[in-house]
C-alpha cells in the first residue's frame, strides 16, 4: 500500500532484520582440549609406557574462551594438555593424570585457585609439580601473595602468547 502512493506500482519488500550472535556457545571440556581424548600412551617394546604428546599440563580455568586459548596454544606446541573447569574436580584430576605442570587460574567460582595450590603444595604426591597462576590480578602484593601460596609463575590476563608459552615450557 506505501509503495502504491508514492507512484510506484510494484510493493517492496521490507528488509530482513539482522540477527546477532549473541549466544555463546558452549564447548563440553572432551572437545576444549583434543589431547586430552587422544589415544592411551604408546608403550615401548618393555610395555612401559610413554606419552607421546610430550609433557601434561593440568588447566584449571573456569572461563571457556580462556580455557579453549590455552589448550590449543598447549596442544600447538606439543604439550598434552588436560582442562578442569570446576576448581573442586582439580585435585582428583591431578592425581590422577600426574601432570608435569598445573596452570591454574586464581579466581574461580566455587574454590579460590589460592586455596587449590595450598592444598596441592600439602599433597604428597603433587607437592612437586610446578603450578603457574594466570589471573586477572594484577594489583600491588597480588603477585607476591600468589607466590606465597606456592605457585612458581604468575602470568597475567590479558596474557601474551609469547610470554605464556616462554613460563610453561620454562617449568614443562
Amino acid at each position: 500500500p506505501a509503495a502504491r502512493r508514492s507512484g510506484s506500482s510494484r510493493a517492496r519488500a521490507a528488509p530482513a532484520p539482522r540477527r546477532r550472535h549473541s549466544r555463546r556457545k558452549s564447548f563440553p571440556a572432551k572437545q576444549l582440549c583434543r589431547a586430552a581424548d587422544s589415544p592411551k600412551p604408546a608403550a615401548d617394546a618393555s610395555g612401559e609406557s610413554f606419552n607421546i604428546m610430550g609433557k601434561t599440563v593440568l588447566v584449571v580455568e573456569d572461563n571457556e574462551l580462556n580455557l579453549r586459548l590455552f589448550c590449543d596454544l598447549l596442544n600447538a606446541h606439543g604439550y598434552s594438555a588436560h582442562p578442569v573447569r570446576d576448581g573442586r574436580d582439580a585435585l582428583a584430576k591431578a592425581r590422577e593424570i600426574a601432570p608435569d605442570l598445573i596452570i591454574m587460574d586464581i579466581q574461580l567460582p566455587h574454590v579460590s585457585g589460592l586455596e587449590l595450590i595450598g592444598q596441592m603444595k600439602a599433597d604428597l604426591t603433587l607437592r612437586a609439580v610446578p603450578i603457574m597462576a594466570v589471573t586477572a590480578y594484577a594489583g600491588k602484593g597480588d603477585e607476591e601473595q600468589i607466590r606465597a601460596a606456592g605457585a612458581e609463575a604468575y602470568v597475567s590476563k590479558p596474557i601474551s602468547v609469547i610470554k605464556f608459552i616462554e613460563s610453561v615450557g620454562a617449568f614443562a
